[in-house]
């Protein structure tokens, strides 16, 4: 943060914390540098995963809530499949 972003549009309202965009910025860093390709991947699953669990459904259309949950439902089942260790996690989250 220091070294990188170095603007003052990088910190929080307090100018003490890094904002959402440093935080971001920083987290792509650390994955790249770190993680090999298949973790990257892993990663990003589980990223995309948590958007769908943490989503509140704006529509009424009860069959488009229901493919949605549906979706999510395999988007899980898929997941703890491959990676049986992840079940644990989710069910203790989500």
């Amino acid at each position: 943060l220091i070294d990188d972003l170095r603007d003052y549009r990088f910190y929080a309202s307090d100018m003490v914390h890094p904002s959402d965009v440093a935080v971001d910025y920083i987290w792509e860093l650390l994955k790249t540098t770190y993680f090999d390709a298949q973790t990257q991947q892993l990663i990003d699953r589980c990223e995309r995963l948590t958007k769908r669990l943490r989503h509140r459904p704006m529509s009424d259309n009860a069959d488009l809530i229901e493919k949605f949950r549906s979706d999510t439902q395999d988007a899980i089942t898929s997941l703890t499949k491959q990676y049986p260790h992840i079940a644990e996690i989710l069910n203790k989250n989500f």
